[in-house]
């Protein structure tokens, strides 16, 4: 009878140890945000449209995106995600730029509360030191 017990206590405490020794399981949370046109925009307002969905994994700190847009007069040339106020995108994006754009970057502790608190924006311009379209990105419930 003692023998019996002893193995199920045996089973039971393996099995407290394995979970205690395993990592918690990651998040992964998707941001998403609808972009506008500007009417600062240097030439005039973006009659375009466009939308930017971000996925954070939590794990390897790492962000991904699709940003789509349509009806700008020129392709993009420069898209720029991160918070407003910063003098520098924590996403920055150059060169041409045919809808879709995809891609993913390793981000900072910082850059990932901001996200999550749904301080960022994303902006698509056609010409540099202009933003044609753009919108804040929000958590995605």
């Amino acid at each position: 009878m003692y023998r019996g017990l002893g193995a199920a206590a045996m089973i039971i405490i393996a099995a407290a140890c394995f979970l205690q020794a395993t990592p918690g399981v990651a998040d992964t949370l998707r941001f998403q945000g609808q972009l506008a046109g500007n009417p600062d925009a240097p030439n005039g307002a973006a009659a375009g449209k466009g939308a930017a969905t971000l996925t954070l994994d939590t794990a390897t700190k790492t962000v991904s995106w699709t940003i789509e847009y349509s009806g700008m007069a020129a392709a993009a040339n420069e898209i720029g995600c991160g918070v407003l106020d910063r003098p520098a995108p924590i996403i920055e994006i150059n060169g041409a730029l045919n809808s879709p754009i995809t891609g993913s970057k390793a981000i900072a502790d910082a850059d990932i509360a901001s996200l999550r608190a749904g301080q960022w924006f994303c902006l698509i311009g056609s010409n540099p030191g202009g933003a044609e379209l753009g919108g804040e990105i929000k958590p995605i419930p």
